[in-house]
């Protein structure tokens, strides 16, 4: 075994993971709920416990648990931002051995069922629209940082999108596709670099919405995504319009098929003939993007293809039965851009 004068730490820590709770405030009939999981690390300034087995130091992770369940009913759970922040100062607060707070939360996405267009007082519905989360970490002596994002927003526009006009080469198998299903499921998250004041429900809902609009375009008519570097580029520069807060590192991503690259080309020119799109889960693809924002969108869909008919790509010798099925699992796919304010 190596002696201690020949080992650093890199990081260290020790936390409670998955502590949730339901959080209801009354007020009169009209009740609101917030359903979030929190996850606590602390850092403290000795590593006593690690070298010599002293636990003297220790802020037990059931303690932790309890410290959320109970700075949760002092100071309520308006938004997790806050909360979090909460939690951050009260750990460093309370045991000055502490010299670093991680909090990392997520909130299940309830909303009030709609009864005759009214939305009713205290019945809800998780609606998976997506998940919202936010990291804050605090070190002593310094202020909060905040990362803020959402994710798991399953999203689709059936036209409208293509990817063609690229190098052509010995190594290239796919065709130019100038009309294709464009399908993701979106991951996205921002830090702030100023959040004095700041509306953090205004701020995640404005950023979904931008995601959203770039996205799908005008109700009628959409909006034509000629790459999803296009597309991932248009949604940053908005989102960095709409929200002056964002600091130097957001991310934002966007993956761009939610069918795999070598069997697309069927499904747009052979649509008719294919009977049955059936998504399998499985990871197909990345695309990365950062900036004062960065997002991205794991795309973790495969299709399994059933026809009608024989069907034959004999470039890629894939054949497609009336009894058979074929998956295929891509590499993932990754691009990158940081954007800048000058």
């Amino acid at each position: 075994m190596l002696p201690d004068t020949q080992v650093e730490f890199v990081d260290r820590g020790f936390g409670k993971n998955f502590v949730r709770l339901l959080h209801v405030k009354r007020e009169g009939t009209w009740n609101r709920i917030k359903e979030i999981e929190v996850s606590t690390k602390l850092t403290l300034s000795s590593v006593k416990d690690f070298l010599h087995g002293d636990n003297s130091d220790i802020i037990a992770t059931d303690s932790q648990k309890n410290t959320v369940y109970i700075l949760a009913k002092k100071h309520g759970v308006s938004c997790i931002e806050e909360f979090g922040m909460i939690l951050a100062a009260h750990f460093l607060k309370q045991y000055s051995h502490v010299t670093k707070a991680d909090i990392y939360i997520e909130e299940k996405p309830w909303n009030r069922i709609q009864m005759d267009g009214m939305e009713h007082a205290h019945a809800f519905i998780e609606n998976g629209d997506a998940i919202r989360f936010c990291h804050v970490l605090q070190n002593r002596n310094d202020p909060p940082t905040i990362k803020a994002g959402l994710r798991d927003m399953k999203i689709m526009k059936t036209t409208r999108s293509a990817f063609a006009n690229f190098i052509s080469d010995e190594y290239r198998s796919l065709p130019d596709m100038n009309d294709r299903i464009f399908c993701t499921m979106v991951y996205a998250d921002w830090d702030y670099s100023d959040f004095s004041g700041l509306d953090f429900d205004g701020a995640w809902t404005k950023v979904k919405e931008t995601i959203l609009e770039v996205f799908a375009g005008p109700p009628s008519s959409g909006i034509f995504s000629p790459s999803v570097q296009k597309t991932l580029y248009d949604t940053q520069k908005l989102a960095m319009a709409r929200i002056p807060q964002f600091s130097y590192e957001i991310k934002e991503t966007l993956e761009k098929k939610k069918t795999h690259q070598k069997l697309i080309w069927l499904l747009v020119t052979l649509m008719m003939m294919i009977d049955v799109l059936r998504p399998l889960l499985c990871i197909n693809g990345t695309s990365k993007a950062e900036d004062n924002k960065t997002v991205r969108w794991p795309s973790p869909f495969d299709y399994d293809l059933q026809t009608q008919r024989t069907l034959i790509r004999s470039k890629q010798h894939a054949a497609f039965g009336c009894q058979g099925s074929i998956s295929r699992r891509e590499a993932p796919s990754e691009m990158t851009v940081r954007l800048m304010r000058r």
